[in-house]
């Protein structure tokens, strides 16, 4: 029953990291990392380059965390693996967030 409730952890971290990571590719195209922009600037090389790179850290971010919540979960008992999922999480998401915040900036930069 336990592998279950592992299983379900793991793949919903695997499920928020898929989704952060195609976030840019999915969004539409007069809008770019929540910053809205012309069509035309869209396959800009600058902003195709930040979209790369943005699922890049996405994915091997999430890939980290992920391992370590893999490596955490079996030696935690069942309070501790709740709230090393939830820290996990937010801490997966604020450190995107950061990123986020400096491709903004230099978004606004190139236009």
């Amino acid at each position: 029953m336990k592998w279950i409730m592992y299983g379900t952890i793991i793949l919903l971290q695997i499920f928020v990291v898929a989704i952060m990571a195609i976030t840019p590719y999915i969004t539409r195209k007069t809008e770019s990392f929540g910053i809205a922009i012309p069509q035309e600037v869209y396959n800009k090389p600058t902003l195709v380059q930040f979209r790369k790179r943005y699922a890049h850290n996405c994915a091997i971010l999430g890939g980290i965390v992920t391992i370590l919540l893999i490596g955490l979960i079996p030696v935690l008992n069942e309070n501790s693996r709740s709230v090393a999922y939830v820290v996990s999480l937010f801490g997966y998401l604020s450190d995107l967030s950061l990123f986020i915040t400096i491709s903004s900036s230099l978004t606004r930069s190139f236009m």
